[in-house]
């Protein structure tokens, strides 16, 4: 298939506009997919704005994406023209070491590229990921919420990375998509207790994650949240916390306080650039472990389950739904986060 299609190209701060440009080529092992839709992610708004560090410009952003399957590859054998699909954005090459013992989310060959913001480049009509990246989705899961599998993927992990089990406890720092994904997850997971910390500006999003399951919800603007939680735990703090706040250094802090001795702390979120300053000491005393997340290597196929059997809800976290031509009123949307959004889906 050749010709053009509409993609959103950045080239600067604010400076984005939807151009035509040339079909992206099918490899041997690729598969052409029509986006069906495409979720906003905080890294597309920094993106635009600028504010997202090393972003390789020009570039299309979106990863987070659902689409339908138009054309295959020669040696593709396991996707077939017509199958709704959900494609991974860290797929690595396959071949260094990384790649080889299932870490392919620090891939040797392709990582750096991804650190500049170079993923699926979904904010287009089409996109031509390897067929390896791809999962098929279930006619019972609509293609907005498909969009959603990726960062569900992202949260899930996370609580694998803390090993939540049954009957613990657990805070989840930040109730943006990520966050409530992630109070979800650790609920299937086992999580006996989960509280979930925000801020006054985006207040509504502490109610979606009260009527989702949390036990505990704390406006950081007008509680503390170490001591609301350490309270809520008769002093003991929780078994594990995720930081899921984005721009927010001061998170793993607080992590640090409210999780018990011994404790396990996943981060999530960027900082944006901004440095945490951490009492090491008391890390070492509390003999606390804590663990990055970058990206999701091998829990899609549970998250599209999660995803079908309800376990975890992804429709109240769709706020808005609306046309890729009106991009830039999306980023507005979650920089002001005016008219209670949470997330925000294009249709191309």
């Amino acid at each position: 298939m050749q010709g053009e299609m509409k993609a959103v190209v950045v080239r600067g701060p604010f400076q984005a506009q939807i151009e035509n440009v040339e079909l992206p080529k099918v490899s041997p092992d690729g598969v052409l997919v029509r986006v069906k839709a495409v979720g906003v992610c905080r890294t597309d708004s920094e993106t635009y704005s600028g504010r997202y560090v090393g972003a390789a410009l020009p570039l299309v952003p979106g990863h987070e994406v659902s689409g339908l399957v138009v054309e295959i590859g020669k040696e593709v054998k396991n996707i077939d023209v017509g199958e709704r699909v959900v494609a991974e954005c860290t797929m690595g090459c396959g071949v260094c070491s990384s790649c080889i013992v299932g870490n392919y989310n620090l891939c040797e060959s392709l990582r750096q590229d991804w650190e500049k913001g170079m993923l699926l480049s979904a904010f287009a009509e089409y996109i031509a990921p390897s067929s390896r990246a791809l999962h098929k989705i279930p006619e019972d899961i609509a293609f907005e919420e498909a969009a959603l599998v990726e960062p569900t993927s992202v949260s899930v992990r996370a609580v694998k990375r803390v090993k939540v089990s049954l009957g613990e406890s657990t805070a989840v720092l930040g109730s943006g998509t990520i966050g409530l994904l992630a109070l979800q997850a650790a609920r299937a997971a086992g999580a006996c207790f989960v509280a979930v910390t925000g801020t006054e500006r985006s207040k509504y999003r502490l109610e979606i994650a009260r009527k989702l399951g949390a036990d505990q919800v704390v406006n950081v603007d007008t509680d503390d949240p170490v001591s609301s939680i350490m309270k809520s735990t008769n002093q003991r703090g929780v078994d594990a916390a995720v930081i899921s706040t984005a721009g927010s250094p001061q998170s793993l802090t607080e992590a640090i306080d409210m999780v018990k001795p011994g404790g396990r702390i996943v981060i999530v979120g960027l900082t944006g650039g901004l440095k945490s300053q951490i009492d090491v000491e008391k890390m070492v005393f509390k003999d606390l472990h804590v663990f990055g997340n970058f990206s999701s290597p091998g829990v899609w196929e549970e998250a599209i389950e999660l995803i079908r059997s309800g376990r975890i809800n992804v429709r109240p976290l769709i706020t808005h739904i609306m046309p890729l031509k009106d991009f830039e009123k999306a980023f507005g949307l979650l920089e002001s986060r005016q008219q209670n959004v949470v997330k925000v889906i294009l249709r191309p």
